[in-house]
């Protein structure tokens, strides 16, 4: 953890503050308190002026209610260091006046105290500190503001800005630790590696646009920079973008709505299981060094012919806990259940494969016994997803599932509790496996077991 910030995978949010869709859904400090138990390092807070001199969140120009800034903030530090002590940092998309800029910045300090982080005073670090150097830190990122301008936000799919006004507030100043990038006329423009470090936001349709166009611009920006992905507008759903797309090529802060529970937020979920689920995860090096980027449009496909790095198998031995967890009529009222397992990889598309054992008719321990082998190209971004189903004759029911990181995978027989639709882990329901993998050299040998 002693590299720069960059080097590293955040968890990371987007509209923190709201409980539910982007249009018209309440907006509370409870979403927020959720997203940082759930393992969120980085909430976005929207920032609008309020009646009275009042500063509020909520998302601007639809129907989601207010909460106070001060209420988010205190949310905010008192959760901020429970399921992590690497540092939280908050995204502010600031609509405010220079007056309110200033007692934004009031609140900020009074309300962190000495774990709010200050930058140097010249702004101008050519690196970001360490995860380790920022423990129990509190880092404020948002654009430095400008004169007469329409403000970069998720509603508004525009270039960006380092650009400092005269109607800028020197408080307010002082206190952005990671600034976002300077405006631009093109998107090879905006990813320009400068002498200093910053953070440029992108859309996600943007950056499917530069990614597929000029996959290593990516790379090189987020070397020593950050790269911030958001949801398009139109997801008032607040469904989410595919995060391993942005991962590839070293976009450091995939940015997701965590109102739902949608398998791609379980993905990301998973992944950040690594390293000791710390929400921080170390990039791999074949991204670093630009690999990713040669390989993208292979990456993204479903082409076999890529190198294989590893071989995992995965034994589907047997399960148990469904009748003592859910009850017995938790699927059928007349039968036990009719279960099977379906094992699938979750990361770049070269890897993606999915496999189903048989169903086991009747059965609350059912005994599978089935094997699977998965050949991986990028092992380090791939995500193992487990999901039981019960069958009967007019649908399959949900019965459990889980998500975990290969690279964390430990050979041999494992245990595994399985979770509900809401990503809550049951106690009792669980599944026996066996793991093995192989690592290969670029001849295809074996070279490494575990």
């Amino acid at each position: 953890m002693s590299l720069p910030l960059s080097h590293y995978y955040i968890f990371t949010g987007h509209n923190s503050y709201l409980t539910g869709n982007q249009l018209n859904s309440k907006s509370s400090a409870d979403a927020i308190i959720k997203a940082l138990q759930r393992g969120i390092r980085a909430v976005e807070l929207d920032l609008w002026p309020g009646s009275h001199g009042r500063i509020e969140v909520f998302h601007g120009r639809t129907l989601t209610s207010a909460v106070k800034f001060e209420v988010c903030l205190n949310a905010i530090k008192q959760n901020a260091f429970i399921k992590s002590q690497y540092p939280v940092i908050i995204t502010l998309e600031d609509h405010l006046p220079e007056e309110l800029q200033a007692k934004a910045a009031k609140i900020i300090k009074e309300v962190f105290g000495s774990h709010l982080y200050k930058p140097p005073l010249s702004h101008d670090q050519k690196a970001f500190p360490s995860p380790e150097e920022l423990k129990n830190k509190i880092i404020i990122s948002t654009k430095p503001p400008w004169k007469d301008s329409d403000e970069d936000s998720d509603n508004v799919d525009s270039p960006l800005t380092d650009e400092v006004g005269c109607n800028t507030s020197k408080e307010y100043m002082d206190i952005i630790a990671i600034r976002q990038g300077r405006k631009c006329k093109s998107l090879s423009d905006a990813l320009r590696v400068e002498e200093h470090a910053k953070r440029v936001s992108l859309s996600e349709q943007k950056f499917s646009k530069i990614a597929s166009s000029d996959p290593l611009s990516v790379v090189k920006f987020t070397k020593d920079n950050i790269l911030r992905i958001y949801p398009r507008g139109s997801r008032i759903d607040s469904s989410n973008y595919d995060p391993m797309k942005a991962f590839l090529l070293g976009a450091q802060m995939v940015a997701l709505n965590t109102q739902g529970h949608g398998k791609r937020l379980w993905v990301a979920q998973g992944f950040f299981k690594a390293n000791g689920g710390c929400s921080y995860v170390k990039k791999p090096e074949f991204v670093v060094s630009g690999e990713s980027a040669s390989l993208f449009s292979l990456y993204n496909s479903k082409n076999s012919n890529l190198e294989v790095k590893q071989t995992l198998k995965v034994k589907v031995c047997m399960g148990c806990g469904w009748y003592e967890e859910l009850g017995k009529h938790s699927f059928d009222k007349s039968s036990p259940p009719d279960l099977s397992a379906k094992v699938e990889i979750a990361g770049v598309g070269a890897d993606k494969e999915v496999k189903r054992t048989a169903m086991k008719k009747d059965e609350w321990e059912p005994i599978w016994n089935e094997e699977f082998e998965f050949k991986l190209r990028a092992p380090e971004l791939a995500i193992l997803r487990i999901k039981v189903n019960e069958h009967n004759k007019t649908k399959n029911v949900f019965a459990g599932q889980a998500y975990l990181p290969v690279s964390e995978l430990k050979p041999g027989y494992r245990v595994v509790n399985l979770c509900d639709k809401k990503g809550r882990e049951w106690k009792k329901v669980k599944v026996l496996f066996r793991f093995s993998l192989s690592c290969l050299s670029s001849s295809g040998e074996v070279i490494g077991c575990r």
